[in-house]
């Protein structure tokens, strides 16, 4: 059983300050952030049922911050060997997560204003996220990144 603590402020804005973990009705895990801020309920993003790293065991998922067409989210990866999860930053700056358990990779696709896009793919290896292509569109610039050799090509 998970329970996330929160607060509220005057203004309305819910604040987040840790994550309960329960196993067997005990206090397995506190997961303890800074003030993670959203502006109503519709907005707050805590997921257990994804698995960002495709080891097999579902991690922790909570908003970061979100906006009016993209929105980040922290991670916390189940760790095996300790039987907790374990905080992956680099997870943080990915917007628009998506995660395909298929092809064992994570997706990012947003906007900035009404032309400059952005569309990025992540893969893991071994033990670390790396990106692995980009296409960006920038102000009428199109560059194009992608991963050959443990080295990263741009055009």
């Amino acid at each position: 059983m998970y329970t996330l603590k929160e607060l509220e402020s005057p203004n309305g804005a819910i604040n987040f300050k840790s994550i309960n973990i329960f196993y067997r009705k005990k206090l397995h895990q506190k997961i303890i952030f800074d003030t993670v801020a959203v502006l109503n309920e519709r907005e707050v993003v805590f997921n257990v049922d994804k698995d960002a790293n495709f080891d097999g065991f579902n991690d922790v998922e909570l908003i970061n911050w979100a906006g009016n067409y993209a929105y980040s989210s922290s991670f916390w990866l189940y760790n095996q060997k300790t039987k907790k999860y374990d905080y992956y930053k680099p997870l943080d700056t990915i917007q628009n997560i998506k995660i395909d358990t298929g092809k064992r990779e994570i997706t990012s696709e947003y906007h900035i204003g009404p032309v400059n896009t952005y569309s990025k793919t992540y893969q893991w290896t071994n033990g670390k996220l790396l990106m692995m292509s980009a296409h960006i569109e920038e102000e009428g610039d199109v560059i194009r990144m992608y991963r050959k050799k443990g080295k990263i090509i741009v055009e």
